[in-house]
C-alpha cells in the first residue's frame, strides 16, 4: 500500500488527485495543491514560504501538479525545499515522466509509480558517490530503505533483460544481498557501508 512520509519529497506519476491517495496523514486544510504550468518564480517562492509554515494538523502536504511544464529556473528554485523539506511537510511532485525533470531535481525525489503499482522501472540511485551516500543515510526507517533499494533493483532487472552485462549483474547481486541483510535486522549503517563500498568499484568512483 502506498504511503508518503513527512519530511520527504516524492515524484508521483499517476494522474489522480491527492484526495484519492491512501495513507496520507494530513488534514484537508493543510493540503496545498498547485498547478505549476504557468507559475512565476516569485509566486513559487511565496508558495514555498507558505508550505514551510507550521501545519494546522499533524502534517502538511504540498502537491505540485504538471511538473513537466516547469522551466529550468523554476525547477532550480525548488531544489532546496525538495532536498530538505521541513519535518512535517510532505512534497509530491506529479509528472508523467522523470525524464522531463532536471537531473538535479530528479535525483532528490523518491519515485512512486502509482497507488496500485509501486514497481518503478527507472533509475533511482543518484550517479555520484556523495549523493548516493547522502540519500541512503538520510533514510532512517529500515522499511523505507528496503523500498528504495528494491526500486533500483527493479530498474536493474529490467536493464539486464534489455542489455545484459557483468556490471549490472554484479549490482543486482549486491542489492539482493543488501536487502537480505536489512530484512535480517543487520546493522543498517554497516549494510549501507558495504553497499557503497562495492557499488562504484567497477566504475572507478569508489
Amino acid at each position: 500500500m502506498l504511503q508518503f512520509l513527512p519530511g520527504r519529497s516524492y515524484l508521483y506519476s499517476a494522474e489522480i488527485t491527492p484526495n484519492e491517495l491512501p495513507d496520507i496523514k494530513v488534514d484537508q486544510i493543510d493540503l496545498i495543491s498547485v498547478d505549476l504550468g504557468e507559475m512565476a518564480v516569485k509566486d513559487l517562492r511565496t508558495l514555498i514560504s507558505t508550505a514551510q509554515e507550521k501545519p494546522f494538523g499533524e502534517n502538511r502536504l504540498l502537491w505540485l501538479r504538471n511538473a513537466v511544464d516547469l522551466s529550468d529556473v523554476v525547477q532550480n528554485t525548488l531544489l532546496k525545499i525538495i532536498e530538505e523539506p521541513p519535518a512535517q511537510l510532505i512534497i509530491v511532485v506529479q509528472a508523467s515522466s522523470a525524464d522531463d525533470l532536471l537531473p538535479t531535481l530528479r535525483s532528490r525525489l523518491h519515485f512512486v509509480n502509482s497507488a496500485t503499482d509501486e514497481t518503478v522501472f527507472e533509475e533511482v540511485f543518484p550517479a555520484s558517490v556523495s549523493e548516493l551516500d547522502k540519500t541512503l543515510r538520510g533514510i532512517k526507517e529500515r522499511a523505507e530503505l528496503v523500498k528504495l533499494i528494491s526500486m533500483e533493483l527493479s530498474y536493474l532487472k529490467k536493464k539486464m533483460l534489455e542489455q545484459p552485462s557483468k556490471e549490472v549483474s554484479s549490482k543486482i547481486s549486491l542489492l539482493l544481498k543488501t536487502i537480505t541483510r536489512l530484512k535480517q535486522n543487520c546493522n543498517q549503517k554497516l549494510a549501507i557501508d558495504s553497499l557503497l563500498l562495492h557499488w562504484f568499484e567497477d566504475s572507478g568512483k569508489a
